[in-house]
């Protein structure tokens, strides 16, 4: 039995190889763009670095010097980096954990569909075919840069240990709701978020469904599950809340309708094959179509519908309604009620709940089909035929830059030693101080520079202080603040500029060159 599993699984792998392709293939170099990809890659290896050497100061990342608490200032992903930090260790390569980390989430999405699938049909092929609904979809494919939006397959196994618990009431599976329930939480913000508001229409139903609530003992379980899985997370969500305070993170609603689906969305797709039929483009944040054998089967579903699949069929609708924003009620109602949810940047990512019930909808459709046509040939075709329909490959990937020869020599200073590099770009290009971040995975030394969803007002204040620099005030500035070192990266201006700036680098006197490579100078801060 265990290796039939272990099969299923290596043929989702596979499955998630081709479309990603050719991801795999360039697995070391590989990235959609050099902005968000690169901060994901520095975040899972600074889990990875920090927890085994100073696990209580984990939030006290090495950007935003000297700023402390700065992971929480994006999605720390604790639960992808934490189980991939063996990949780091190994390799010590950010980029290749990042990109293992793609192809693995998308894998056990569709696992987890899949024994979901199976357990609320009794058929392992439907459940197969649910697992590839929900892991090979056009959402996906326009989420390549995000990997925790890829971190969906905690959800699934959340709804089995659920159902499973409330009708069996074992104790594994009420300690399996509080582990996916945290791992969902710790490993993408927005759908922790999302899974804790959908849990109020799901545990309501499945407690009506399982007749539970004349059992205590689930009830009480299924609470201690919930208060346990809470808890657990309250560390993580400490430093955001603290950041929320600080930065004041409330998004208007006005703007949060801007950024919501619209019903024609649920329509769009980048995959040659929805293409080639006339769908809309795809577009950023909002290319939300499940599929045409998803919806298929679903509708199928859907005409013999029962109490075991109706919770799929209310939570796939409750998330749609909210994807829809404001404009539409539910989600002005939960902007006011829920702590925290009026943060959120972008409604429409609630969509992934869409696509988890057409997913689980589909597979009581294809259990259907399978009955009514027992022919072998057609389960292969089902489970194949969502790949086919969502491939957009080969996808063009960027290629990352290459770690320049500067940071062996950083790296082998001791001492957390902070440092400046240069071109330091204002608040409104921050996104290019990503690929220092990215860089910074060979040494993690603390950086004065970032990218993050807010500015601290350090960075503002420094980075002001950098566009008259080198100069008294930007020196004296840099010292009080305790910066070591600067790192000029002469390639990454017009060689005219590199050079006027170094030759005024070289001659501030409270600056010294003490390093040069072919296309940096490093100085040293000087008392």
């Amino acid at each position: 039995m265990r290796w039939r599993e272990i099969i299923v699984f290596v043929l989702y792998l596979a499955g998630a190889v081709v479309f990603t392709f050719p991801l795999a293939r360039d697995i070391r170099t590989a990235t959609t763009d050099v902005s968000d990809p690169l901060l994901d890659a520095w975040a899972l290896a600074w889990v990875a670095h920090q927890l085994p050497r100073d696990p209580v100061h984990l939030f006290d990342s090495n950007r935003f010097y000297p700023e402390k608490g700065t992971l929480a200032y994006t999605d720390p992903m604790i639960g992808i980096g934490v189980p991939l930090a063996p990949i780091q260790w190994i390799f010590g390569d950010a980029l290749v954990t990042l990109n293992v980390a793609m192809l693995l989430s998308i894998a056990i999405s569709a696992y987890g569909a899949y024994r979901l699938g199976w357990y609320v049909t009794d058929s392992r092929s439907a459940g197969a075919v649910a697992g590839s609904v929900f892991a090979f979809a056009a959402y996906r494919l326009n989420h390549l840069e995000h990997v925790q939006l890829q971190t969906a397959g905690y959800i699934p196994l959340l709804y089995l240990c659920l159902r499973r618990f409330l009708e069996e009431g074992r104790t594994r599976h009420g300690v399996g709701i509080a582990v996916f329930l945290w791992l969902v939480s710790a490993s993408c913000a927005y759908y922790g978020m999302f899974t804790w508001v959908l849990l109020g229409v799901a545990v309501p139903y499945e407690l009506w469904r399982t007749r539970a609530l004349q059992q205590k003992r689930r009830v009480v379980g299924l609470g201690l599950a919930l208060t346990i899985s809470g808890l657990a997370f309250v560390p993580l969500a400490l430093p955001f809340m603290r950041m929320g305070e600080s930065f004041g993170l409330e998004r208007p609603l006005q703007r949060l309708q801007r950024a919501s689906a619209r019903p024609t969305d649920y329509l769009r797709s980048g995959s040659h094959l929805h293409q080639a039929v006339g769908l809309k483009p795809p577009s950023p944040e909002r290319t939300l179509f499940p599929g045409i054998l998803g919806l298929g089967l679903a509708v199928i579903a859907i005409s013999r519908l029962n109490r075991s699949t109706g919770l799929f069929l209310l939570v796939g609708g409750v998330a749609l309604w909210a994807s829809l924003g404001p404009a539409w009620g539910l989600y002005r109602w939960l902007h006011a009620l829920v702590p925290g949810l009026s943060g959120v940047r972008v409604p429409p990512r609630i969509s992934i709940y869409v696509l988890f019930a057409v997913a689980i909808l589909a597979a009581q459709g294809a259990a259907i089909v399978f009955r009514r046509y027992p022919m072998k040939w057609l389960v292969p075709i089902l489970i194949v035929f969502p790949l086919v329909e969502s491939f957009g490959g080969p996808i063009p990937y960027a290629r990352a830059p290459e770690v320049p020869d500067v940071y062996r020599w950083l790296a082998d200073l001791e001492g957390p030693v902070p440092v400046v590099e240069m071109p330091l770009p204002p608040p409104k290009r921050q996104r290019d101080n990503a690929v220092y971040l990215y860089w910074s995975t060979t040494h993690f030394k603390p950086l004065a520079n970032g990218y993050a969803t807010v500015v601290p007002p350090v960075y503002a204040e420094i980075a002001e202080s950098m566009k008259r620099f080198p100069d008294p005030a930007g020196v004296t500035l840099l010292k009080d603040l305790g910066f070591r070192y600067v790192i000029l990266h002469r390639d990454r201006y017009l060689r005219a500029r590199a050079a006027r700036i170094e030759e005024g680098m070289s001659a501030e006197p409270g600056l010294k060159r003490i390093y040069r490579t072919q296309n940096e100078t490093v100085f040293e801060l000087t008392p």
